[in-house]
């Protein structure tokens, strides 16, 4: 219930226009929108289950808290590295605010980046943690690696009897149409479960000059391969 309320908190239509000028995925998770492919379109999960997922209603949000014994809220630690660039920092703050409105009173905890990438990064953390994931392009990452028990990016902690089967299938699948129904099984069942909470994320741009050849979009947090393979007809 505590998990649900925090999603339902966020007005993520707010915070994809104010941040990222209404550009972006509204909904992102737990399949970022770029995996085309394997991404379930919210149209058919079940409504009752998605708002959970993308749903912002603050009064169910104060409902759902005070039937898990928080009637007048709590306070938590916010763990996170100051150091992501924009408009991460603004997240952080945005997060604090929105959540403040549910009666949950967010304390941001910055963390040097040591710290932050071994622990809390990890799911060493107490409570409540925020930051960005590593933007991988193999979707068992996303579901094996972030949900099944005892994996580094398990962050949350899940550990669901129900779901470990599922993670197990799609990955040793190899039909790829038999695949992808799993995993469309596997996000109508995430969709009510709050594990994690997800916001909006934004398009990115990449901008050259024409005589820059063998330049293409990278997904990651480095161009040095691409730069490798660019050079200047000019």
């Amino acid at each position: 219930r505590v998990r649900r309320a925090l999603s339902l908190a966020i007005n993520r239509s707010a915070w994809l226009e104010t941040l990222d000028f209404g550009e972006g995925c509204l909904v992102s998770g737990p399949i970022p929108c770029a995996l085309q492919q394997w991404k379930l379109d919210e149209k058919e999960l079940d409504p009752l289950k998605a708002k959970y997922l993308g749903g912002f209603d603050r009064e169910e949000a104060k409902r759902l808290l005070a039937e898990a014994g928080f009637a007048k809220g709590f306070t938590t630690p916010l763990h996170h590295h100051p150091g992501y660039t924009t408009p991460w920092p603004s997240r952080f703050e945005l997060a604090v605010d929105e959540l403040s409105k549910v009666g949950i009173k967010a304390e941001l905890k910055p963390e040097e980046y040591g710290k932050y990438i071994s622990t809390t990064f990890l799911g060493e953390f107490e409570k409540l943690a925020m930051g960005p994931i590593t933007p991988f392009l193999e979707v068992d990452d996303y579901l094996y690696g972030v949900f099944y028990p005892g994996q580094p990016n398990n962050r949350s902690r899940v550990d669901d009897p129900e779901l470990k089967p599922m993670l197990i299938a799609q990955r040793q699948e190899l039909d790829p149409e038999k695949r992808q129904r799993i995993v469309h099984d596997i996000q109508r069942y995430l969709a009510d479960k709050a594990y994690y909470i997800y916001i909006p994320t934004r398009l990115v741009y990449q901008v050259h000059q024409p005589h820059l050849k063998g330049f293409a979009p990278k997904i990651g947090h480095t161009m040095v391969h691409r730069v490798i393979a660019m050079w200047l007809d000019k």
